[in-house]
């Protein structure tokens, strides 16, 4: 049923699109009030209910992604992998995405990351690169570069910005 209903939890649950939608700010209120386990066993509900897969969206370039990923239990975690999207800001290039592999399914975070200038840039490494690498996600982590080509995100945080800011359609200017 396409719509929108009300989880206990999480709030608002947007069903309209191909993948149901939560806003990242509810499940980080979420994270807040659970221990790590409750919120991971929250979040596999979520998913059961929604044939496994939820679209995580927050409409700003400077998500609060680490208090996010800090609440899920590292062995809960398979893989990440960041990827391209040009389907969410028709004024850039492209924004990238997080997609977490669970095992009760898959969490795709989307927000506004973007290099199309310094100060984006900046954002990418302060709220998406940092937390994966501050996290040791970074033996899991994967850049998408298109449905064939899939590589390990570099351990050096320079090289890794580098090619996040590529992959946003803006290379860095030394690259």
């Amino acid at each position: 049923m396409k719509g929108v209903y009300i989880d206990p939890l999480f709030g608002e649950i947007d069903t309209r699109k191909s993948t149901p939608r939560v806003d990242l700010s509810n499940v980080t209120d979420v994270a807040d009030r659970l221990p790590a386990q409750s919120f991971k066993n929250q979040l596999g509900r979520l998913l059961r209910d929604n044939d496994g897969k939820v679209d995580v969206i927050h409409y700003s370039s400077c998500p609060d992604f680490e208090r996010f990923l800090e609440k899920i239990p590292k062995h809960e975690i398979d893989c990440i992998y960041i990827g391209q999207r040009t389907d969410q800001n028709k004024a850039v290039k492209a924004t990238l995405d997080c997609t977490l592999f669970l095992s009760d399914g898959v969490l795709r975070v989307i927000a506004q990351w973007c290099a199309y200038k310094d100060i984006r840039a900046q954002e990418i490494v302060d709220t998406l690169l940092v937390p994966i690498m501050s996290n040791d996600f970074t033996d899991r982590t994967f850049i998408k570069w298109s449905h064939d080509e899939i590589e390990s995100l570099p351990n050096d945080m320079n090289i890794a910005s580098g090619e996040l800011f590529t992959l946003s359609g803006y290379p860095p200017l030394d690259a």
